[in-house]
C-alpha cells in the first residue's frame, strides 16, 4: 500500500471509493482533453469559436450532471429556485471552499436544458 497527496492509503482494489475516485478524476480529465481536442480542430478549421469551446461544453457539462443527479427539484415555472439547487447540490461536498466559489457561476442554468427524452438521453444535440 502507498501514499499520494492528502488523499490516504491507496488500496488498489476496484472496490475502494479513493480509487473510484481517482478513476473517475482520470475520465473527467480524459473528456475534458477530448473536448478541446475538438474545440482545436474546430478552429484550425476556421469555425467562429461560437458553440465549440471548453467553457461552455464545462458549463453545460456541468447542468447536464445536475439534471442527471435530480439535484434541480422544482416547477420549470421556477427557474431561480431550481438553478440555486442544483448548484448547490453540486458543490455541497466543499460549499465553503474557493473551488466551489468558482464553479458556482460555471454551472449552466438546468431550467433552460430542454427536457430529457429518456433515461439515456438529455435530449440535447451540442
Amino acid at each position: 500500500m502507498g501514499t499520494r497527496h492528502d488523499l490516504g492509503p491507496v488500496d488498489p482494489g476496484p472496490g475502494n471509493p479513493v480509487t473510484a475516485y481517482r478513476l473517475a478524476v482520470e475520465h473527467l480529465a480524459a473528456a475534458l482533453v477530448e473536448v478541446w481536442a475538438i474545440c482545436e480542430q474546430s478552429a484550425d478549421a476556421g469555425g467562429n469559436g461560437t458553440g465549440l469551446n471548453l467553457p461552455e461544453a464545462l458549463s453545460y457539462a456541468l447542468g447536464l450532471a445536475a439534471r442527471s443527479l435530480g439535484l434541480d427539484p422544482g416547477s420549470i415555472e421556477d427557474e431561480e429556485n431550481r438553478n440555486d439547487a442544483a448548484t448547490e447540490g453540486l458543490v455541497r461536498h466543499r460549499s465553503g471552499s474557493w473551488e466551489a466559489a468558482a464553479m458556482r457561476p460555471l454551472v449552466y442554468p438546468v431550467a433552460w436544458l430542454p427536457e430529457a427524452l429518456g433515461p439515456d438521453h438529455t435530449g440535447v444535440e451540442l
